[in-house]
C-alpha cells in the first residue's frame, strides 16, 4: 500500500520542532506501507527574508529533504501573502456566498452578509462535533437570511449550493491531480 501524507506542519532539520508528533505518525505508518510525505511551504522573496530569522528559515528549506528515516520529503512551495492572504478568507467565502444567492434570485448587502458570515463561523466553530460546525453555519446562515428578508427556498437552494460549491468541486480537479501523481509514479 501507497500513502501520501500531505502536512503543512512536518519536522525538517532546519525545524526539527515543527510538529514532531506528525513525523512519529509517519515513521509508524512506515512500518506498514511505503509513504510519501509532502509539506507545503509557502514562497517567500529572497529580499523579504532578509533580517527575519524565521522566513530565512523557510526560504533555506530546500525543495527536498530526508527525514530522520532516510525517506525524501517534498517541499513545494506555494503562493503566500503575508498578513493579507488569510485576511481575504471571510471576505471571499461571502463574495461567493452572494453569487450563489444571485443565482438564485435573492440578494443581500455584502456587508451584512460578511457579518453574519464572520458572527455565525465563530459560533459554528463552538460545536464540539465532528462536522457540527457545517451544520450549524448552514443552518445559521440560512436562518440569518431569511431573517433579513431572503426567501426561504432562495436561502435554503443557496446555502447549499455554496457548500456544494465551496467542499465537493475543488474535489474535481484533485481527484485528476492525484491521477496524475499516480501516472508519474510520484505517489
Amino acid at each position: 500500500m501507497r500513502i501520501l501524507f500531505l502536512t503543512s506542519l512536518y519536522s525538517t532539520p532546519a525545524q526539527p520542532s515543527r510538529s514532531p508528533p506528525n513525523a512519529r505518525i509517519v515513521h509508524a505508518m512506515k512500518r506498514h506501507a511505503r509513504v510519501r510525505v509532502v509539506a507545503p511551504l509557502p514562497y517567500y522573496p529572497a529580499a523579504l527574508a532578509r533580517g527575519r530569522r524565521d522566513i530565512e528559515e523557510i526560504v533555506n528549506v530546500p525543495s527536498a529533504e530526508l527525514d530522520i528515516d532516510g525517506e525524501e520529503v517534498l517541499h513545494p512551495r506555494y503562493a503566500h501573502i503575508p498578513k493579507l492572504g488569510r485576511a481575504l478568507y471571510p471576505s471571499l467565502y461571502a463574495a461567493s456566498l452572494l453569487a450563489c444567492l444571485h443565482a438564485f434570485g435573492s440578494s443581500l448587502d455584502f456587508w451584512t452578509l460578511l457579518a453574519l458570515n464572520i458572527g455565525i463561523s465563530l459560533i459554528a466553530s463552538l460545536v464540539p462535533v465532528p462536522g457540527g460546525g457545517t451544520a450549524v453555519s448552514a443552518i445559521g446562515l440560512s436562518g440569518m437570511m431569511v431573517a433579513l428578508g431572503v426567501p426561504t427556498a432562495a436561502a435554503t437552494a443557496a446555502i447549499l449550493a455554496h457548500q456544494v460549491a465551496v467542499s465537493y468541486l475543488p474535489a474535481i480537479p484533485g481527484w485528476f491531480a492525484s491521477n496524475d501523481l499516480i501516472r508519474k509514479r510520484l505517489l
